[in-house]
C-alpha cells in the first residue's frame, strides 16, 4: 500500500507467511520495494510489529537513511488490549471497589455478574464517545470493541 497526497493505492502483495522470521529476506523485499517506488518518494515504512520485522525496520533504517520505519497501530493496540485483557481480574477488583463505594450504581455489582455494558455504564463512560476504532453516535453501546453483553470471567 502506498499513501500520497491524493489518496492510496495498492502496489503489491507476497505471502512471506511461511518465511514468518526471515529478516534478509524481509529486509530484500522492502529494499527492493523502496526501489520500485523511489527512494526519494519514501519517507516511512510501516511493518507488524513482531520481533522480526522490528529488526528488519532497524536494518531497513540504516541502509536508508532519509526514511523512517514505524509499528503498526492497529497491532501496537491489539497487544495493549492483549495486556489489558490479561489484567482483567486487577481491573474488575478496581472497577469494583471504585463502584461499591457510588451509592447509585451499587446494585449493578450486587449479582457480581460484570459485563462489558455494566462497566461502561457504571463507569460514566459513554460508548457513543469513546473507544477503539473511532468517533461514531450511530454505534450501538459496546459493540465498538466487540465485548457487547460478555462476561469478564469468560474471558
Amino acid at each position: 500500500m502506498v499513501n500520497f497526497p491524493k489518496g492510496s493505492i495498492f502496489v503489491k502483495s507476497i505471502d512471506v507467511s511461511n518465511v514468518s522470521k526471515d529478516v534478509n529476506l524481509f529486509l530484500g523485499i522492502l529494499d527492493k520495494m523502496v526501489d520500485e517506488v523511489g527512494e526519494s518518494n519514501v519517507v516511512q515504512v510501516i511493518t507488524d510489529n513482531t520481533s522480526a520485522y522490528v529488526k528488519t525496520g532497524k536494518m531497513l533504517e540504516a541502509i536508508r537513511k532519509q526514511l523512517y520505519w514505524t509499528p503498526c497501530a492497529a497491532h501496537c493496540i491489539d497487544l495493549m488490549l492483549e495486556d489489558i485483557r490479561k489484567q482483567i481480574p486487577r481491573v474488575k477488583s478496581c472497577l469494583k471497589k471504585e463502584i461499591m463505594e457510588n451509592d447509585e450504581d451499587e446494585l449493578v455489582f450486587l449479582d457480581d455478574d460484570l459485563t462489558w455494558d455494566a462497566v461502561g455504564g457504571a463507569s460514566g463512560a459513554n460508548e457513543e464517545d469513546i473507544g477503539v476504532g473511532g468517533i461514531d453516535d450511530d454505534e450501538e453501546d459496546g459493540d465498538m470493541l466487540g465485548f457487547d453483553d460478555v462476561d469478564i470471567e469468560d474471558i
